[in-house]
């Protein structure tokens, strides 16, 4: 009974650990993604806002 009960902890241990495993890069391409919105919501504000801000984002991003 113990060595079944052992037997099904490590195998939840093993999925959940192959769960995050996999789930490592999804989070890393997420958080990319929302860093180029945000980037990108950035520039797009700065262009609105007027020459000045603009060119102080993108003195900033280079």
């Amino acid at each position: 009974m113990s060595i079944y009960t052992l037997i099904v902890l490590i195998g939840t241990l093993m999925i959940i650990g192959g769960i995050s495993l996999a789930a490592t890069p999804l989070m890393t391409f997420v958080t990319a993604g929302y860093f180029i919105i945000i980037l990108f919501l950035l520039r797009v504000s700065s262009a609105l806002s007027g020459r000045f801000m603009k060119n102080v984002t993108t003195g900033l991003l280079l």
